[in-house]
């Protein structure tokens, strides 16, 4: 796209600018005691247009910004809301990551106020997913993209689409595992875990208990894995069969058997960060030289059918 293109755009946007600016001037002389904001609003929006094909995205906003004043002035908070989502994303392009939050966060309030909880909900969901994805996404853009995903789940859960709502949020929790912040990452994960308690989702229990569970280890926080272990014996006995033996092996040392279970269908299977979480489970290096020393039989000889379903082949002092 030449300069002469975007000079001839910005003209445009300029003129439309200043014929909007006419429409909300008021006149007793010229019998006009009130703006025409529907007229000033047409004008508006085709001028963000032209300055967008300017690539002028100061003056994009701007004109953005007016627009939708004009819309909330003529109870058009719907379109308000579109404008207000618009500048988000010359925010996000320009990277200005705190006056993109500010805004989304307007354009979804906007959108509640008119009704459109589903909107409220997808302005956060779309805009934060287009953040983390973006290329070259520094840690901020990620962090940025967790915090809007979380207020999405919030808009979303009293909305027609609460599935998704929760989406986002386990989204988001792939995102702080990504990035190592694994404490975060487990109290999302407890929220969704709730949800899907609170809606009888047993599918989904069975997956964010195992994320439960993997978190907690990679914290060492064994008594929490343990809770968690008996807890998903009234939602699949094989699978807490399979965390029980991996808690144990955990505790003494038994890298081999850590790793097979993790390396296990219900482990691999699950989905792709956590499933990366579980093959790189490390036991702790004092309990492992312990377990070495010791000349303990690895559970990881043993079949795995036979810790899973409870047939124990081996000693009980090995479990203990």
């Amino acid at each position: 796209m030449d300069d002469k293109f975007r000079q001839k755009k910005e003209a445009e946007g300029n003129a439309l600018m200043d014929s909007g600016a006419k429409y909300l001037e008021t006149s007793i002389w010229k019998l006009k005691t009130s703006p025409d904001y529907d007229s000033a609003a047409m004008d508006f929006e085709k001028a963000v247009t032209c300055y967008k094909l300017a690539k002028n995205m100061d003056k994009a906003i701007e004109a953005a910004l007016k627009t939708a004043h004009c819309y909330l002035k003529t109870n058009g908070e719907f379109h308000c809301a579109k404008m207000m989502e618009q500048v988000a994303y010359f925010y996000r392009d320009k990277n200005d990551l705190k006056n993109c939050s500010r805004y989304i966060e307007d354009s979804s309030n906007h959108y509640r106020n008119c009704g459109e909880i589903d909107s409220a909900f997808q302005s956060f969901d779309k805009l934060a997913k287009s953040i983390d994805q973006s290329s070259g996404a520094s840690e901020l853009h990620k962090s940025t993209a967790v915090e809007l995903l979380k207020k999405a789940f919030q808009v979303g859960r009293i909305s027609n689409r609460p599935n998704e709502a929760v989406h986002a949020l386990d989204y988001a929790g792939k995102i702080l595992l990504s990035m190592n912040k694994y404490q975060e990452a487990l109290d999302l994960v407890k929220q969704s875990w709730e949800f899907y308690e609170e809606t009888g989702n047993t599918k989904m229990k069975f997956r964010t208990g195992l994320h439960i569970a993997l978190l907690s280890l990679k914290l060492g926080n064994i008594e929490e894995a343990q809770s968690m272990a008996i807890v998903m014996q009234s939602i699949d006995e094989e699978l807490a069969g399979e965390l029980d033996v991996l808690i144990k092996a955990f505790v003494k040392g038994d890298q081999k058997t850590v790793s097979k279970i993790t390396m296990g269908q219900n482990f691999v299977y699950t989905e792709n960060e956590f499933a990366k979480l579980g093959a790189s489970l490390e036991v702790p290096e004092s309990s492992r030289l312990a377990f070495e020393k010791s000349g303990n039989r690895s559970f990881g000889d043993i079949a795995p059918e036979s810790y899973a379903s409870g047939n124990q082949e081996f000693d009980e002092d090995d479990l203990s």
